[in-house]
């Protein structure tokens, strides 16, 4: 957990630069400068962080601003994440970390766990929240896809083996059980992506979280339309794809009277836990 958060926070630093010192004319002992500060939303599979990075004199300073739960929601119709729960949860910590360090934050970055996806219509607003993975809708998916798409074509387009979680298996069942859904929605998210819109008003997919939906090809970047026509997938889900670095946007002037800020950036960090981690 600390590797990750260590590895997400380092890539936001790598992503939006260094502070750069000017020196001042006629000065012979420049005031040392003061370290920008990056924050990581860290969320994992029981709890989720909001992290304070700092860097200074070549030393890395993690301070945990924000700590939660993340427990699953079981209704009636399958197993859930409480997506709302997170983003309350993460406007409270991006509160306190605005609270503790004002200017001196620099930008935002956000990993979470692979797979799991929400729903969007044409107005933006949320019609099918997060399904955890384990949610028993994959059970028989995996046979139904390898009769649409032999096994040997899905890995060779997407280098991805067929597994429980995989999002591909889940939107299949959801194609096959609730149709109407998918032709009402028009953009797919993944969780980490859902969070960055609500705080960005920017919809857009991270690659590395798209990596793990077995729905993306290797080799170009971009989405395996072959595997997700075979599928009977929509291909109006699947938008634009932006990678590590990238800046997505600032957070949404609707934020400032509950934050106290609402000019700092979110650089697209890589948003798969595992990515964040290797980064």
């Amino acid at each position: 957990e600390k590797c990750t958060t260590e590895s997400l926070i380092l890539s936001l630093f790598t992503s939006a630069g260094r502070p750069v010192a000017f020196r001042k004319a006629q000065v012979t002992a420049p005031e040392k400068p003061k370290a920008k500060v990056r924050i990581a939303i860290d969320l994992g599979a029981s709890s989720g962080r909001v992290i304070a990075g700092i860097v200074s004199d070549g030393k890395l300073e993690l301070q945990e601003i924000h700590r939660f739960g993340n427990p699953a929601v079981e209704l009636p119709s399958g197993l859930y994440w409480n997506i709302l729960g997170l983003f309350h949860e993460i406007l409270t910590g991006l509160k306190k970390a605005i609270e503790a360090h004002g200017d001196d934050i620099a930008s935002i970055g956000i990993d979470t766990w692979g797979c799991d996806f929400g729903l969007f219509d044409a107005n933006g607003e949320l019609i099918a929240p997060p399904h955890q993975y384990r949610d028993p809708r994959f059970e028989g998916m995996a046979d139904r896809m390898h009769a649409l798409l032999p096994e040997v074509e899905v890995y060779g387009q997407t280098g991805i083996k067929t597994n429980f979680y995989n999002s591909s298996l889940h939107l299949l069942a959801l194609s096959l059980k609730n149709p109407n859904l998918l032709r009402e929605a028009t953009t797919l998210l993944f969780v980490p992506d859902i969070l960055a819109y609500w705080l960005t008003g920017e919809k857009a997919v991270e690659r590395t979280i798209a990596s793990t939906s077995q729905l993306l090809n290797p080799h170009t970047g971009e989405w395996a339309f072959d595997v997700i026509d075979a599928l009977g997938l929509p291909r109006k889900l699947f938008g634009k794809i932006v990678a590590p670095g990238d800046i997505l946007g600032k957070l949404r002037p609707e934020l400032e009277a509950m934050l106290g800020r609402s000019d700092i950036p979110l650089v697209v960090a890589p948003s798969h836990d595992t990515g964040s981690a290797v980064a």
